[in-house]
């Protein structure tokens, strides 16, 4: 037989990872957890099967492992086994486990069960029922006895009514169900999940008569069949069934008119049983029935339909002489361990300004028990500004849907059973009209109608964000608004979103972008300024109720000079060597020993738009230092490198050497010949100068130092002079260095003294050489000081001559040296 029909129902909202994070709106309900207990029947008679029903619920997040243990107390009157109160008589659904039973300090038997926190989504809203089924003893007294259950600081009790033995039957036919049965204690209460347990007794003659031809018949509800009952406790004999049906007799009664046993009998009466699967009709033939002997017909119902409502079982006895009938309506019972799920999610839980659809889901699953079965209606109604634009996703074989003419309606009706195995899902595509505005909330829930109950299950809400991005260009310095600025935005995996300009007013505004990271890149600058490489950054969350602003600023793109040091004589002559600093318009240095290289530049690169000064720290080598200020501006947006084109002034002097004759400084020597020497290293500069017809040489580009001019060839009758003529050239010196070099005529040795006065014929020449020249003097030499040396015509002794003439060649041959 097909097992379906659910006795318990958790309804549960989750909020669905990944696409469809929907947090549950539980707007107007309680937050809080409850607790409740409620026994069944009530009041308790001997010998009925006994069903404590437990409800705990609670929102989403409520339920916790620090919550602690739930207790549930049974008083021991009430239980004619405690073998009966074990895990396979605690029906405990997720997400709570059966621990253990003990007994408190007056006797009561404790259930304790707790929660399984890795079958708790902390999402969901959890409605669960926990069932005790158990056999009652014989009562010999009346009296009240209190249920209870404990959990998470909530409680509650019930107390129950116990019925003692005087109201033990005597008729000559009785009907009795053995499970639970409802508030009103009318009606029957069939457990889906396990049937066994819905067990029916048919009493025969506790009257104790003597019957002939006694007849029983029992015809159940058409939704429901005949299945494997669980046995009389305590019985002995055969259990064996024929068509699911038992047989018991009583073995005796007490003076109490209570049975004291029974024995099962079913195989004495094989062929006396029968069950007609069209009429749904059982049938048991007695035959003749003796006053000691009383019987019990024993059999369990399953319901074929959770949604089969109440139906009547009805029971009949006839015998000579009478005709009885019993009726016992019947319905399932939807508290059990027995669960289902219904779930309603939404593929987005936020939105964009300007979005317009969005996707529902129900989720429908067996978490444990029986199949959702056929015949379940659940609806949707949409909210405000909402209709359903299609179904998007279902399984016709299981559900029949229908739309309402305005779209705001869904009904499925479930056709098929929905199995453990085999879950479900519907998914339809709404859209949201126009008026859509930031802020707003949009919440869906789902009904299931069941057995006559509305059940919601938890909604699905939806939030409108407005997921712009707003871009402000501004100058760096001055915060200026910069248009023409274009941007990209990124997503996480580097993809491009959007690119825009910015406007007149250096702003761009993005279209809305899906919750996530995104990074904002600048691929073209407002004119005038650089690209900015910084990335920045920003997260759109789903809590955006305006649009995330974002300022980027701007540098000025900076622009580069050149300096060209060159000869102030000769532009192509590059100058390498020269030192500058770089001062802004406000003096303050930015930058020191610039120094040109080989091509005689300087370069300075990324300089904002704006007034500069180099200033010369040190001249080129050979050259004079220039000071002046050299100014120039790096206009704003200029693109070409700016060119200074600087010249230098050699640091170089002049000399002039005029020849002269000793004796007559106005007489010009031409052709006399020297060189030039630098006196700190004695290397030889020039060679072969010779002086021109004005007696002259002249030599400019004289860097500064000491030099010395030192003759080489006299002019023609004149005596060489090979002493040195020394001479400075200062640095920055404008004048020419004149030196005056004198030369001393030849004269024949054999010529004497003039005979007219007697007077040496050169008494008035005076010595060669000097920068200021020789002249005469008729005075007699001082006391200790040097004669001259004598001159041709001299009034001398020959002596004296040579010693003269050897002494001035030693002197040469010296200075040679």
């Amino acid at each position: 037989m097909k097992k379906f029909g659910i006795l318990i129902l958790i309804l549960v909202l989750l909020v669905p990872v990944g696409l469809s994070q929907v947090h549950a709106d539980m707007s107007g309900d309680s937050r809080e957890i409850s607790s409740s207990i409620n026994v069944n029947p009530n009041p308790i008679e001997g010998r009925n099967n006994v069903a404590v029903n437990v409800n705990i619920k609670g929102s989403a997040g409520d339920f916790a492992e620090s919550n602690g243990e739930a207790v549930i107390t049974i008083p021991k009157k009430t239980v004619a086994s405690s073998g009966e109160l074990k895990p396979d008589n605690v029906l405990v659904p997720s997400p709570f486990v059966y621990d253990r039973t003990v007994q408190d300090e007056n006797g009561d038997y404790q259930i304790i069960v707790k929660l399984d926190p890795n079958e708790v989504d902390e999402n969901e809203a959890i409605n669960t029922n926990i069932t005790i089924n158990y056999s009652s003893p014989l009562f010999q007294e009346d009296s009240t006895e209190t249920f209870k259950v404990e959990y998470a600081g909530t409680s509650d009790s019930q107390d129950v009514k116990v019925i003692g033995s005087g109201g033990s039957p005597n008729a000559i036919f009785y009907k009795w169900y053995q499970y639970s049965i409802d508030d009103s204690r009318d009606v029957g209460l069939l457990d889906v999940n396990e049937p066994a347990k819905n067990r029916f007794v048919l009493a025969v003659n506790y009257s104790e008569l003597d019957l002939k031809n006694v007849v029983v018949t029992d015809t159940i509800p058409a939704d429901t069949e005949l299945t494997y009952p669980n046995t009389f406790a305590g019985a002995g004999g055969d259990t064996m069934v024929v068509d699911n049906i038992r047989i018991l007799k009583v073995n005796g009664f007490d003076d109490n008119h209570l049975p004291t046993g029974f024995t099962y009998v079913t195989d004495q009466f094989t062929d006396k049983i029968s069950y007609d699967s069209q009429s749904k009709t059982m049938r048991v033939d007695f035959g003749d029935i003796a006053s000691d002997e009383s019987y019990l017909v024993e059999y369990a119902l399953e319901a074929q339909n959770l949604d089969m409502g109440t139906q009547m079982n009805v029971g009949n006895l006839t015998a000579d002489g009478y005709d009885v009938t019993k009726e016992f309506p019947v319905k399932p019972l939807l508290t059990s361990d027995s669960s289902f799920s219904l779930k309603k999610s939404v593929n987005k839980p936020k939105i964009n300004i300007g979005e317009h659809h969005l996707e529902y889901t129900l989720d429908f699953s067996v978490k444990s028990g029986a199949s959702i079965p056929v015949g379940i209606t659940i609806t949707d109604p949409l909210p405000d500004k909402m209709k359903i634009d299609k179904i998007t996703n279902i399984d016709q074989d299981y559900f029949d849907y229908t739309v309402s003419e305005d779209g705001k309606l869904l009904t499925l009706v479930t056709k098929k059973e929905i199995s453990k195995d085999t879950p479900q899902k519907v998914s339809f595509l709404v859209e949201i009209d126009e008026s859509l505005q930031v802020g707003d909330q949009f919440t869906n829930v789902g009904i299931l109608h069941i057995n006559g109950s509305d059940l919601n299950t938890n909604s699905a809400t939806t939030v409108v964000y407005d997921g712009r991005v707003q871009i402000i260009k501004v100058d760096e310095e001055t915060g200026e608004r910069l248009p023409g600025a274009t941007f990209d935005i990124l997503d996480d995996e580097g993809n491009v979103v959007f690119t825009g300009k910015t406007d007149e007013n250096g702003e761009l505004m993005s279209i809305p972008m899906e919750i996530g990271n995104y990074q904002i890149v600048e691929t073209a600058a407002p004119d005038g300024y650089q690209v900015s490489d910084q990335k920045h950054g920003f997260t759109v969350t789903g809590d955006e109720k305006e649009p995330i602003v974002v300022t980027i600023d701007n540098q000025l793109q900076p622009g580069s000079v050149t300096l060209i040091k060159t000869d102030q004589a000769d532009d192509s002559k590059r100058l390498e060597g020269a030192e500058f600093s770089l001062l802004d318009e406000k003096g303050q240095v930015l930058q020191e020993k610039l120094t040109t290289n080989a091509e005689g530049e300087i370069t300075v690169d990324q300089l904002k738009p704006g007034k500069y000064t180099f200033v010369e720290t040190k001249a080129p080598a050979g050259y004079l230092l220039d000071k002046s200020p050299i100014e120039f501006t790096i206009e704003k947006g200029q693109k070409e490198t700016l060119q200074l084109n600087v010249k230098n002034q050699k640091d170089v002097g002049a000399v002039k050497l005029t020849k002269v004759d000793s004796k007559d400084h106005d007489k010009k020597l031409a052709d006399a010949e020297f060189k030039l020497i630098k006196t700190s290293t004695g290397e030889e500069l020039e060679t072969a100068l010779v002086t021109d017809e004005n007696g002259e040489i002249t030599l400019t580009d004289l860097a500064p130092g000491d030099y010395a001019f030192i003759e080489t060839k006299a002019p023609t009758g004149f005596e060489l002079d090979e002493t040195a003529l020394p001479f400075t050239i200062q640095s920055g010196q404008k004048e020419v260095v004149e030196v005056m070099k004198e030369n001393v005529k030849q004269t024949d040795p054999d010529e004497g003294t003039d005979g007219d006065n007697g007077k040496d014929k050169d008494k008035d020449k005076g010595t060669a050489g000097g920068n200021t020249g020789g002249g005469s003097n008729d005075k007699d030499p001082k006391p200790g000081e040097q004669n001259k040396l004598p001159s041709t015509g001299d009034k001398t002794n020959t002596f004296t001559l040579i010693l003269g003439l050897l002494f001035i060649a030693g002197t040469s041959l010296q200075f040679k040296k």
